[in-house]
């Protein structure tokens, strides 16, 4: 019985006008029925040696890859219509077949050639809207400066599987479009291993809809080195809400980041020269007994100023001094502000038991001085450092200190 029931089942495909076939994922030909060869118009023996999208006419190409893409990823049938190379116009009905371990998922196809005049009343328009549609998004992806790419996805988003992708991204990566689509993995193994975990993660969020773009990353071009690459993917759904497609755009930002790092290191090289000029515009210098001497020169901005109480104070704890003599002699000009910071630091120098002194104070600055009250907080004035420093080494260490206390 079982026998018959196959027998009968072959005796309908050898004698059925429709084109029954079975085909792997890349198209290629595991069976083909004996109408095959009056569709496609070629052998059988013809039809093993290509695939089934090699028969498909050029112009129609794309979209029946798109279709049959569709069918692999979601599992779910398709119907389509479209030319092939030999003239037919066919309408196709393909549908999943099932996965084995060595040929991998298989799709089962059934074409059936129509007559010229209901092909060119159904087709016409749609082939014409197609066209147009088609045309418009060459030049739109043409004018862009970025990597263009769709395909569909499975409603659960467990995989997915492009079908186009712009020649940009084949001329900035290097790269062909046989490695693209027919390399397992290929996407993935070129991400930077610095950049993947966190990469992967964003592209989960985008497939699920709860972002639209990914930070910057590095891919590695054909000739082994890294581009930046920026991605921006949005997902399509079917009525029932659940994913059906996604469109991405992917920037090369490469220039862009390279300019990032150029500014990042240009401005830590600024940041390292201003330190230094800090440091040089208010050295610390200890004059022996006990005593230091801070030399100010040019403009006393806020952070200068606060640099200067930091380079003070760590300098008395240091050496362990007893006087601090700030000189103003290289200092042309300094305003109320500046001058509220040099009465903070001679307070905080009294505070640490360490006695304030000030030289080289200009007719200009004394007036600022007078009228912040600096005078009043028991600071000493010299008219030069040798002065300053005749005069305090004059007197003890610890009459100096004792003043400083009295002072407080």
């Amino acid at each position: 019985m079982h026998t018959s029931s196959n027998d009968s089942l072959h005796a309908i495909i050898e004698h059925c006008p429709v084109a029954l076939s079975l085909h792997r994922s890349d198209g290629s030909f595991l069976y083909a029925a004996p109408a095959c060869a009056s569709v496609y118009g070629a052998e059988i023996t013809e039809l093993f040696e290509g695939t089934l999208m090699s028969a498909i006419l050029a112009d129609d190409r794309e979209r029946f890859s798109d279709g049959w893409n569709r069918v692999i990823v979601r599992g779910e049938s398709l119907d389509c219509r479209c030319r092939l190379e030999n003239g037919t116009t066919v309408n196709f009905t393909l549908g999943p077949a099932g996965t084995t371990p060595h040929e991998g998922a298989k799709i089962v196809c059934a074409a059936r050639a129509i007559a010229i005049a209901e092909a060119e009343a159904g087709d016409s328009l749609e082939r014409a809207n197609d066209a147009l549609a088609k045309v418009h998004r060459d030049v739109l992806v043409d004018l862009l400066p970025g990597l263009v790419w769709y395909g569909p996805v499975t409603s659960d988003l467990s995989s997915y599987k492009l079908s186009y992708m712009s020649h940009y991204l084949f001329e900035v990566t290097g790269y062909s479009a046989q490695e693209w689509f027919s390399t397992p993995g290929f996407w993935r193994d070129r991400i930077h291993p610095e950049d993947r975990t966190e990469l992967l993660e964003c592209t989960a969020q985008m497939l699920r809809g709860d972002r639209e773009s990914a930070p910057p990353y590095r891919f590695r071009a054909a000739d082994g080195r890294y581009l930046w690459l920026q991605s921006s993917m949005r997902i399509e759904r079917d009525e029932t809400g659940a994913p059906s497609r996604m469109f991405g755009l992917t920037l090369d930002v490469t220039e862009l980041m390279e300019s990032r790092e150029q500014a990042e290191v240009l401005e830590r090289e600024v940041e390292a020269i201003a330190q230094e000029i800090l440091e040089l515009s208010a050295p610390l210098i200890p004059v022996g007994d006990g005593i230091l001497v801070l030399p100010l020169i040019g403009t006393i901005d806020p952070s200068r100023a606060r640099h200067a109480l930091e380079s003070l104070l760590t300098g008395i704890k240091h050496y362990k001094a007893s006087a601090v003599i700030i000189d103003l002699t290289g200092v042309a000009l300094a305003d109320t502000s500046s001058v509220a910071s040099l009465t903070r630091a001679a307070h905080a120098v009294k505070l640490l038991g360490a006695t304030p002194a000030i030289t080289g104070i200009g007719s200009r600055m004394a007036l600022t001085i007078l009228e912040a009250g600096l005078l009043d907080n028991g600071v000493t004035v010299y008219g030069a450092v040798a002065d300053a420093v005749t005069a305090l080494k004059r007197e003890p260490r610890r009459r100096r200190r004792s003043a400083s206390r009295r002072g407080k």
